[in-house]
């Protein structure tokens, strides 16, 4: 629900504006800038003077762009080296954790395996003394807040991990948790939407406004930017893609529901059916998997394609996960099979490649932070914790 804008939040609105705008366009002049966000030179001389004297943003010669006639422009760029926010990418067996500047660039990063099924509490405690050593290694220690990034359901504006099956945990209020250890706000959001808000936010996509994310690894989702912000649906279920029905009468998942996407193309499976370790990369099982196993690979990640497809309508999708690494080898069969299957859509979707690699857990979770407290790409119910630090703000 959005509320009404009082002078102090409109102030931060037009300041997460510009910022957003300067993060997209690096070395922009701001006279480029006012015409860009439709605010007055003199508020964006007013609102750029109070951004640098905070040490949000930099000023670096002359701005980008064509020469003009007089004076040259000098260009702004979001600064480095002041404001770090701390990140936690939760996987099924593992925990990173790290810290990034504003421009999403991680500084540094921490990794520790996690036990099956691990207590929450001491999970976050864990997570804790992890960013106190991550926070150590900058100067200055400023730490504005911190992006959580998790597998399961989870409610966003409340911070909750409402159901996280592979953890066994339910109803976790993992942001509350965590930001009374840290001492700074905490935002929580599902891994993939976090992945999909940074290539929106920080990849060359950033012009695209119906982008999905689709992530196949131990479980598969997708995150969808949805024109100006992240699909979720009404109670945070929105992009399980992974939980769509591809055989009526097939093996029963933990979901409840039959024959779901995830149990065909999770690594674990395709591990299993190529027969290979653990430290076998995965791209390398699946060029070497018999044909008729191989085609059958192509098929159903042809059909998650499809189904974002006609569900959601991107114009771009990102791979991550397995199937990043592997999209070297599938990506002409693929690619062969989807047309075929959307023969009738005007303008086939474009499948690309992360543009972070095995990155992007990590930096997803970052920019979950940095959205909702930096950016203002986050959501306009969610709740701050009751008791913040003042300096935690623009």
């Amino acid at each position: 629900m959005r509320r009404g804008q009082n002078m102090i939040s409109a102030h931060r609105q037009n300041q997460q504006l510009i910022l957003r705008n300067i993060l997209q366009r690096p070395g922009i002049a701001r006279q480029t800038l006012s015409e860009f966000i439709g605010l007055t030179p003199a508020s964006i001389t007013n609102l750029t003077g109070s951004l640098l004297r905070g040490g949000w943003i930099a000023e670096e010669g002359q701005a980008a762009g064509p020469r003009t006639v007089g004076r040259p422009s000098i260009g702004i760029r979001i600064a480095t080296g002041t404001h770090y926010m701390g990140a936690v990418y939760l996987q099924r067996r593992r925990i990173s954790v790290g810290l990034a500047e504003l421009d999403g660039t991680a500084v540094v990063r921490f990794d520790d395996e996690l036990e099956d099924r691990p207590d929450p509490r001491q999970t976050v405690q864990r997570m804790g003394m992890m960013l106190e050593a991550a926070i150590r290694k900058v100067r200055p220690p400023h730490l504005l807040g911190v992006g959580v990034g998790a597998s399961g359901i989870v409610d966003y504006p409340a911070a909750v991990i409402r159901v996280a099956p592979r953890y066994g945990w339910s109803n976790v209020p993992l942001g509350e948790w965590l930001g009374k250890v840290l001492k700074v706000p905490v935002v929580v959001d599902n891994n993939t939407r976090g992945m999909a808000l940074a290539e929106q936010l920080l990849s060359p996509h950033r012009e695209v406004r119906w982008l999905a994310f689709l992530y196949i690894g131990r479980g598969m989702a997708a995150g969808v930017w949805a024109d100006g912000r992240i699909y979720r649906g009404s109670r945070g279920i929105g992009g399980e893609v992974g939980h769509t029905t591809v055989f009526a009468d097939g093996e029963r998942c933990w979901c409840g529901n039959r024959g779901c996407l995830e149990l065909y193309l999770s690594e674990d499976t395709i591990r299993a059916r190529t027969g290979v370790s653990e430290d076998t990369p995965i791209e390398q099982a699946i060029e070497q998997a018999p044909s008729a196993l191989r085609e059958e690979i192509v098929h159903l990640v042809t059909t998650a394609l499809v189904n974002l497809d006609n569900i959601y309508n991107p114009e771009v999708v990102v791979l991550g996960g397995w199937v990043d690494r592997a999209w070297p080898i599938l990506r002409e069969a693929v690619t062969d099979e989807l047309s075929a299957r959307t023969t009738y859509w005007p303008h086939p979707v474009r499948v690309v490649a992360s543009s972070f690699g095995e990155g992007i857990g990590l930096t997803g979770a970052a920019v979950i932070g940095l959205g909702q407290l930096v950016y203002g790409v986050g959501e306009d119910d969610w709740r701050p914790p009751a008791s913040l630090p003042r300096e935690w703000s623009l």
